[in-house]
């Protein structure tokens, strides 16, 4: 059984780990020893967790099986895809999930939990980023509905590539 649940402030620790950890493992190939930390250290500064974490438009949702955490997901309420768009959606900014839980059905649950978040909220859409260079990735969220949408540059210290923006529009009547 897989759960989804809110995370507060008192969770920042467990985040930061959670964070650190399961992108070390999956991105560490992008970034050079020195810029992953530099990285990982701004995206998990405490005070910019704590600051999140307090938002109403932005939450953290840890992602649970029947014993533990094993990943968690920040999303954006009210977020445009294009500055054109008038009307907000939701933005799926991370989905992070402990290695040994990828490929198991995961990630679709929480896809369909915050669609069904983002429709009780009569948002029209949902939309993220993932790398274009992310073929599984990419492949997924088309299965899930998600549609290109453009791109936008991306670079690290050591690649430069794009962010696939990708689009899944909802029926909110």
């Amino acid at each position: 059984m897989i759960l989804f649940k809110e995370a507060t402030i008192k969770h920042l620790d467990e985040i930061r780990q959670i964070g650190i950890n399961t992108y070390q493992h999956h991105y560490s190939h992008i970034w050079s020893n020195a810029g992953l930390t530099s990285y990982l250290s701004k995206q998990f500064l405490t005070s910019k967790l704590i600051n999140e974490l307090k938002s109403e438009c932005i939450k953290y949702y840890f992602i649970r099986n029947e014993v533990e955490n094993i990943g968690f997901a920040k999303v954006f309420f009210y977020r445009s895809l294009t500055e054109e768009m008038e009307i907000g959606g939701l933005k799926i900014d991370k989905i992070y999930l402990s290695p040994e839980h990828v490929g198991h059905g995961v990630g679709s649950k929480f896809i369909h939990f915050i669609k069904e978040k983002a429709m009780s909220l009569r948002l029209p859409y949902i939309w993220l980023e993932v790398l274009k260079i992310n073929e599984k990735g990419i492949r997924f969220y088309k299965n899930l509905g998600f549609q290109p949408q453009g791109t936008v540059p991306f670079t690290t210290d050591v690649l430069e590539t794009e962010l696939l923006l990708m689009i899944n529009w909802l029926k909110t009547n």
